[in-house]
Order: C-alpha cells, then sequence, then structure tokens
C-alpha cells in the first residue's frame, strides 16, 4: 500500500467521501501532514497512538480515525 493511499483512506474515513489528492506537504513542526486535495480542500493529519490519527478538515472541524478499523470517533 502506498503511502497517498493511506492519505486518501484516512481522509475518506473522516468523512471527505472519494477524494484526489494534488499534494502532500510535511509541516516543519511536528509530525503532521497537509494533505491537498485537487478540489483545493487542505486537511491536515496528525499520527497517534495505535494505528489511529487526528484529521483536521478544511473547516476546522477535528475526527479521531483509526486506520486498522475504519472506525471514527466524532468529536
Amino acid at each position: 500500500m502506498t503511502m497517498k493511499s493511506n492519505e486518501q483512506q484516512i481522509i475518506s474515513a473522516a468523512g471527505a467521501g472519494d477524494v484526489a489528492i494534488r499534494e502532500i506537504q510535511h509541516i516543519d513542526v511536528g509530525p503532521a501532514l497537509h494533505v491537498i486535495l485537487e478540489n483545493g480542500d487542505v486537511w491536515s493529519i496528525a499520527p497517534g497512538p495505535d494505528w489511529s490519527y487526528t484529521v483536521t478538515a478544511p473547516d476546522g472541524r477535528e475526527q479521531l480515525v483509526e486506520l486498522a478499523t475504519q472506525h471514527v470517533v466524532h468529536h
């Protein structure tokens, strides 16, 4: 599985639906990534424990996504 498809899975699980990624930017501070979609939306993904990720949507909503189970915890 490629890195890109992991990001697609994480963002899709957070509610973005089927997404097309234009660019992935590594942030200088911390382990977070900015994922820029083809439509211009920017999502942020920060890794957490045990295959979980904190995903920040373009509108600022944060969700915890556990990639191994595809279970989404809404805040």
